[in-house]
C-alpha cells in the first residue's frame, strides 16, 4: 500500500482531475481504502479546486457530495484553514484538469 499511496499522491500532483479526486477522498477517510493519515483540511480544499472544474461526468456535483461529509467532520476553523490549502495547491501545483500529459513527454 505504501507504493500505491506514493504514486497517487505523485498522480494527483501533475493536475489529473480523477488522481486529485482520489487523493483528496482518501486522505479524507471518505473512504479510507489505501491507509493514508487522515488529512481532512487538505481532503476539503483539494474538492473545493474540484468544484471549480467545469463538465464531464459531474465532478461537480461529486465534488459539492464529498465536500458536504467531509465539512460534517470538520470545525469551522478547519474549514477556513482549508481556503489557505486551497490556494496554496492552485498556486504551486498545474491546473486541474480531465486530460493530463501523456507519458514520455
Amino acid at each position: 500500500m505504501e507504493s500505491v499511496r506514493h504514486w497517487l499522491e505523485v498522480a494527483a500532483e501533475t493536475g489529473d482531475q480523477e488522481a486529485v479526486s482520489n487523493y483528496g477522498a482518501y486522505i479524507s477517510h471518505t473512504p479510507d481504502k489505501v491507509g493514508y493519515p487522515l488529512d481532512i483540511v487538505k481532503g476539503y480544499a483539494l474538492f473545493s479546486l474540484l468544484k471549480e472544474l467545469d463538465g464531464n461526468g459531474g465532478v461537480r456535483e461529486y465534488a459539492k457530495q464529498k465536500i458536504e461529509k467531509i465539512a460534517e467532520k470538520m470545525t469551522p476553523d478547519q474549514i477556513e484553514k482549508s481556503k489557505t490549502v486551497a490556494k496554496e495547491w492552485k498556486d504551486s501545483h498545474p491546473p486541474l484538469s480531465f486530460f493530463p500529459d501523456k507519458l514520455g513527454n
